[in-house]
């Protein structure tokens, strides 16, 4: 009689995908009802609190010791608490949707601990990456698809929640822009190119997602800065995290990957985009330049609120236009927004204290990898270049980009837990074999 195997599947499971459905605004094909889909959107995540919280009861059981950035997560959850309440007691006639939008997003950090948990097992982790990638390349098809269309049609089928309900619909060079995707879409970058490149894992998946991943960059998003800091990440994986010692597959894959990099280079026409970014400074254009005008106003701005409230920062708020404090926040002009200026709007927002904590945990990050031994390293060495690269501007600590940090962390987690095995693993067996050769003497 045949014995059944039966399939375990835990309440994660059902999280996970989820969770990933959340961060992907299921597509924006399901027209979900006004009530729901303005707790799930660019600027607020309730619907994907609730779902992190859940997880994080349902493995309620946290030992310290299997967590390495416990304690940074434990200070980071205290500097954000510290100033809500500043925020609450200076900002007092602000609405509490304006404080509480922005606080709620940076609880999503909690997702590190049962994210830590779920991908201590082999097999959850590579699941966990090919449903990522999947949806991802879904996303991607969809959003490419319905640029076209408005492009060529004027006609929108997706379920924007922005643009149905706020009306902001975004042109840039006469394309149709959507951005509300660029942080998770460019994780599953990172993701693909440290598989397809360092790793050789799954190359025809890694490969369409990096395709239409690309499609979506350059043709919907069309985020100048997020294409320079992937393409930068991209030469980094390729040159400096190879894992075949073979010199000949090296140097054919070196000779390869350095064309295939040029004609990107060309095709995205990255010379055009580097010196877009660099003459304004040069010729004085900026100051008829928005984008430009507002960054320069927000570094001033910023730096001056950094100076004047350097322990708290000016809190965490995001007030409406119609705010008493909206000019506060957003610079005498109000055009500073914290996310345009990477780690500084952060520190701006809370304070020194932040700014030490992102050293401190890169500081600690950086450590660990160098004694990394595992070939899952890769993905923590990308990933620190990406977030390194990112604080200069459209900073993963940003509240709409906030999600990578316990994506990362994670991964990280479980890399030098992996790496800590197998090296304990390695010295176990050194000393076994000592042992049996000096018993085998006697």
């Amino acid at each position: 009689m045949k014995t059944v195997k039966r399939i375990q599947i835990s309440l994660m499971d059902f999280l996970i995908p989820l969770w990933l459905l959340l961060e992907y605004r299921f597509f924006f094909i399901v027209p979900l009802p006004y009530a729901i889909d303005k707790l799930n959107t660019y600027h607020t995540r309730y619907l994907e609190l609730l779902c992190i919280l859940v997880m994080y009861l349902a493995y309620h059981r946290y030992k310290k010791e299997h967590f390495l950035y416990y304690n940074n997560v434990i200070v980071f959850l205290l500097i954000i608490i510290i100033d809500l309440i500043f925020t609450l007691a200076r900002y007092s006639g602000a609405s509490i949707h304006e404080v509480i939008a922005p606080f709620s997003t940076y609880l999503l950090i909690l997702l590190y601990f049962p994210l830590s948990n779920y991908f201590r097992s082999e097999k959850h982790f590579e699941s966990f990456k090919r449903l990522f990638l999947s949806f991802n390349i879904v996303a991607c098809v969809l959003l490419v698809f319905q640029a076209f269309v408005y492009n060529t049609r004027h006609q929108l089928f997706l379920k924007v929640f922005e643009i149905t309900y706020l009306d902001d619909l975004q042109i840039r060079n006469e394309l149709l822009r959507i951005t509300y995707l660029t942080t998770i879409v460019s994780a599953s970058v990172v993701v693909s190119v440290t598989e397809l490149f360092s790793l050789k894992k799954h190359v025809i998946s890694n490969l369409i997602n990096l395709i239409v991943s690309a499609a979506y960059f350059g043709y919907v998003a069309q985020t100048r800065m997020y294409i320079i800091i992937l393409l930068l990440v991209v030469l980094y994986v390729f040159y400096f995290l190879k894992n075949n010692t073979n010199s000949f597959v090296i140097a054919s894959t070196f000779l390869i990957g350095t064309a295939l990099i040029v004609f990107l280079a060309i095709k995205l026409d990255v010379k055009t985009m580097m010196y877009e970014l660099i003459e304004p400074m040069l010729d004085g254009s900026y100051k008829n330049d928005g984008s430009y005008y507002a960054r320069l106003e927000a570094i001033s701005h910023f730096s001056k609120s950094i100076f004047k409230y350097p322990l708290t920062g000016l809190g965490i708020i995001i007030p409406d236009k119609t705010s008493d404090y909206y000019y506060v926040i957003h610079g005498p002009h109000g055009l500073s927004v914290y996310t345009d200026v990477g780690i500084l709007g952060t520190t701006a927002e809370f304070g020194l204290p932040m700014l030490i904590w992102f050293i401190c945990i890169m500081g600690k990050i950086r450590k660990a990898i160098k004694k990394l031994h595992s070939k899952e390293s890769s993905y923590s060495k990308a990933f620190f270049v990406f977030i390194l690269l990112s604080c200069i501007s459209l900073s993963i600590f940003d509240p709409q980009r906030i999600i990578i940090l316990p994506l990362v962390l994670a991964i990280n987690n479980r890399s030098i837990r992996n790496s800590s095995e197998v090296e304990n693993f390695s010295i176990l067996k050194i000393m076994n074999l000592k042992y049996l050769s000096k018993n085998l003497s006697n």
